[in-house]
């Protein structure tokens, strides 16, 4: 979220992406979409590689002045609010919980990551973004979803070193 402009007029373009180029050496410029939730779902490895859970899903409510999750809304304010479980009907956190893990899956990842979708009123969804190293310290998202889940943060810790160890050759 470093680095990111949300533009308001199209003369904004060079600005946004002189900004963009201060971080990285390459810029995505992406279409915003509007009047959505911002909802995640966390999703780990079966310890013994069989495949992957996923929990029920969390929301963050920006308030204040920001318009969306940005680094001061995530680090410098105290204008968020993460609710977990989301709000949301038992069987779109059903459905998201698939899609996250056939997302998972789709890109073959290991041990654990964080699927992030944008869910309109009408319960569509997209998928903004996977997050194969999500925050991780005992008040971030990613474990507060694993606890409301039944999997405390020493029981995850420790599954996620027993899967560190466990060799692989190609996928699984």
């Amino acid at each position: 979220s470093v680095g990111i402009t949300k533009l308001k007029d199209i003369a904004e373009l060079g600005s946004a992406v002189d900004l963009a180029l201060e971080h990285d050496d390459k810029v995505i410029i992406e279409q915003s979409i509007e009047n959505v939730r911002e909802v995640e779902c966390a999703v780990v490895e079966a310890e013994d590689g069989s495949g992957a859970t996923a929990s029920r899903c969390a929301e963050i409510v920006v308030g204040g002045d920001h318009e969306f999750y940005d680094y001061d809304a995530k680090y410098k304010d105290n204008d968020v609010d993460l609710i977990v479980p989301a709000g949301l009907d038992p069987a779109l956190h059903d459905r998201l919980g698939e899609v996250a893990i056939q997302a998972f899956e789709a890109l073959g990842c290991r041990g654990l990551a964080r699927v992030d979708f944008f869910v309109a009123e009408d319960g569509s969804f997209v998928i903004n973004e996977v997050n194969t190293m999500p925050g991780f310290t005992a008040v971030s998202l990613y474990p507060r979803m694993s606890a409301d889940a039944g999997i405390g943060f020493e029981q995850l810790v420790a599954r996620l070193l027993r899967l560190a160890m466990v060799p692989t050759v190609g996928p699984r």
